[in-house]
């Protein structure tokens, strides 16, 4: 078929099972209602592409978890926000060293799937070995930036825009600690005709 992929293929449905080879947000329902079986598609957030999603569908319903890591390429029109900085914004300190946020595939999954839209960048320090960094956010409307000084017992904050993302983020990290640093195959989602929603250990 040629077209837009998020549709399915209503001529041919139900199917068997579904197999995606681009990494999605939003599971386009089209699939759901169209496969009587076993669903599996990459599935990411704004901070990571990076996982792979099995989901059984009965037609009205799918429900899975995560299986493997996993990284494809977008879905056309589900791809993260683009970029924006500029304009002063409001500065603050943060306790919380901005690279344990971005340490691995796990907790960026976990942080993402609690702040939506959001994505990330690093830029680090170049001609020295002082290993600090600069932690950017953004959801293409508000931004966010988080120095990280190796040792320092603070580091700077800097946040513009409607959201505050830093703060955002902060606090998905430490629900991310809190729940003992869960893997991401203990992150599932349901999905139905109204819409998606994401869980921990089945719940």
């Amino acid at each position: 078929m040629v077209g837009d992929g998020a549709a399915g293929w209503p001529e041919r449905a139900p199917y068997a099972g579904l197999v995606a080879t681009a990494t999605v947000q939003t599971v386009p329902y089209a699939w759901v209602a169209q496969t009587r079986g076993v669903i599996v598609t990459p599935w990411g957030n704004g901070m990571t592409a990076g996982t792979l999603l099995r989901l059984e569908s009965d037609g009205e319903r799918a429900i899975g978890h995560v299986v493997d890591t996993a990284a494809f390429m977008w879905l056309d029109g589900q791809r993260p926000a683009r970029w924006t900085t500029g304009d002063e914004g409001t500065k603050s300190t943060t306790g919380l060293d901005p690279r344990l946020v971005f340490a691995d595939v796990h907790e960026l999954f976990a942080v993402g799937l609690r702040v939506p839209e959001c994505r990330y960048a690093v830029g680090w320090g170049s001609g020295d070995e002082s290993g600090e960094c600069t932690l950017w956010l953004s959801d293409g409307v508000s931004w966010a930036s988080a120095d990280s000084v190796p040792g320092a017992a603070s580091h700077d904050v800097t946040q513009h825009g409607p959201r505050r993302l830093w703060d955002e983020v902060e606090d998905a990290y430490r629900w991310w600690v809190d729940r003992g640093r869960p893997d991401v195959t203990r992150f599932g989602l349901v999905v139905g005709p109204t819409g998606q929603r994401h869980t921990l250990d089945g719940e």
